[in-house]
């Protein structure tokens, strides 16, 4: 009897090893066809995590970006007026800024700085504000100019000195020129931030007793100008 019972042990242990071995091969077949799914389907798939992993951090910098714009623009807006007194020479300040602009520019793109305000002109200003105006419009002509030039200019208009920034960017189409104080974009697929940058520049602009505008006839990319009294004393 004992040795039936091993007997039948043996049996069925070598019964199960065979099952064993039977599935494993069962289980190594199946890994095999599910490898060549994923390489046939996974490349897809990666793809797709990959893209949206770059949108999910996209739109992670365009929030922290439009809290940094927003507060930015609070802080002009709360302002009823500031300090005008200050002797300013333009022609440094746009020589200096457009300089540094072209570190940030896409590469092949030249900044170029004209003027033909005499060498001595100074007006009467807030140089920081002034600074801040000028920066958002050369970094938003860098950003989106990847071929061609960023030309700022100054000069002489009357009482005032008319500053423009022109650059050869795609443009501003009809439809965001009607919409130009917007923050976003939408084109028809998905809504972006674009920035604040024209509602801050028309903030800094009311509080240096100025105006700013979009020239509607250049049809080479972008300008915008604003023009600053040289004295505001006397506006």
């Amino acid at each position: 009897n004992n040795d039936r019972t091993k007997l039948q042990q043996q049996l069925m242990e070598r019964r199960i090893d065979r099952m064993r071995n039977r599935l494993y091969i069962a289980l190594g077949l199946l890994a095999f066809v599910g490898l060549l799914f994923f390489t046939w389907k996974g490349r897809k798939l990666i793809k797709q995590l990959k893209h949206a992993n770059r949108q999910l951090l996209y739109e992670g910098k365009d929030a922290n970006r439009a809290l940094e714009d927003l507060n930015e623009l609070s802080h002009y807006e709360s302002m009823a007026d500031m300090d005008l007194t200050t002797p300013l020479k333009p022609n440094d300040l746009c020589n200096h800024l457009c300089t540094s602009t072209q570190s940030h520019c896409h590469r092949g793109v030249a900044t170029v700085f004209l003027t033909s305000l005499p060498e001595d002109l100074e007006i009467k200003t807030n140089p920081d504000a002034l600074r801040t105006l000028l920066k958002h419009l050369l970094n938003h002509s860098a950003r989106f100019t990847y071929h061609g030039t960023i030309k700022l200019n100054c000069a002489e208009k009357g009482d005032n000195v008319l500053f423009s920034v022109t650059d050869t960017s795609a443009g501003i189409n009809h439809k965001q020129k009607k919409n130009i104080v917007g923050m976003f974009s939408d084109d028809g697929k998905k809504i972006r931030y674009v920035g604040m940058n024209f509602n801050i520049c028309q903030s800094i602009c009311r509080l240096l007793r100025g105006r700013i505008w979009l020239d509607p006839e250049y049809k080479d990319g972008t300008r915008f100008c604003f023009e600053l009294p040289k004295d505001p004393a006397n506006k």
